[in-house]
């Protein structure tokens, strides 16, 4: 997987573009959603932290955004990891971007109890023009207030989203700056999406689809209509993380990002650390 060389202080933008969109959904969850997951949301030393204390699903307890404002110190991952433990999550992964200060950081982590876990993608792609959408048999809408609930059942499908943890990516619909999407396959919707604007750039913040409608384009048609979406909106950048694609796991997201035109910005190390 090939990455491309990006200056610091772009790296720090689509960093910061996670980290506000990610936001969105522990801001936007209200109770009793909010205390029957336990969520959570800190900023420490300028690093994003994340946590919901009913699941252990790396995705909903992370830390983004470390190292970029201020070094990262013994002392800040003494309180991130305090955090954490009165949270009550059983696990929490901190995710370093190559903008990380400072650069030899890993033994810095390791020595607090972190392990390194494995690897996500940052991709992204320069908007020049509108492309076309591909030709499918699928139906695509922007999201209705009375399909809020095919949505989230989507999402749920897709991801496997424990614990109602789904609910929380339905909460940004109307939301600022958010676009959400459906697909239908004969009137039944079999895939969702959502991007977030903010100033030039976009990001795919979610994309998926249920297990049984795979193979079927639906992402790549998702894809492209956001990256319209984006255009149109005077985006010059799209930004998407994925999991990094590996011959013995191989990453669907991935291909289909890579496939759309993306390049591999970087590829961000994740550290865990388990109670």
């Amino acid at each position: 997987m090939e990455t491309v060389s990006l200056e610091r202080e772009f790296i720090k933008q689509l960093e910061n573009q996670e980290a506000q969109y990610w936001s969105d959904y522990y801001i936007c969850c209200k109770s009793p959603i909010q205390e029957k997951l336990g969520v959570s949301m800190n900023i420490i030393n300028g690093a994003f932290c994340f946590a919901i204390a009913k699941t252990g699903r790396l995705a909903f307890n992370r830390v983004l955004g470390i190292g970029l404002e201020y070094e990262i110190t013994d002392q800040q991952l003494k309180e991130i990891i305090n955090f954490y433990k009165q949270v009550g999550t059983n696990r929490f992964m901190i995710q370093v971007s190559p903008a990380a200060f400072p650069e030899n950081n890993e033994e810095l982590l390791l020595r607090n109890g972190f392990i390194r876990y494995n690897q996500w993608a940052k991709s992204y792609k320069k908007l020049v023009n509108e492309i076309e959408i591909p030709e499918s048999k699928l139906n695509l809408e922007n999201l209705e207030l009375s399909n809020i609930e095919e949505f989230e059942n989507v999402i749920k499908l897709a991801f496997e989203f424990e614990y109602d943890s789904h609910l929380l990516i339905s909460r940004t619909y109307k939301k600022p700056g958010w676009k959400h999407y459906l697909a239908r396959e004969n009137g039944k919707a079999i895939a969702a999406a959502s991007m977030f604007f903010c100033g030039k750039v976009a990001s795919l913040a979610i994309g998926g689809t249920i297990p049984e409608a795979r193979g079927k384009g639906a992402q790549s048609l998702l894809i492209a209509q956001r990256l319209n979406d984006a255009y149109k909106a005077g985006c010059e950048y799209v930004v998407v993380e994925t999991s990094e694609d590996l011959p013995d796991k191989p990453s669907q997201s991935y291909r289909n990002i890579f496939k759309a035109g993306f390049e591999t910005a970087y590829l961000r190390p994740n550290y865990v650390y388990n109670f």
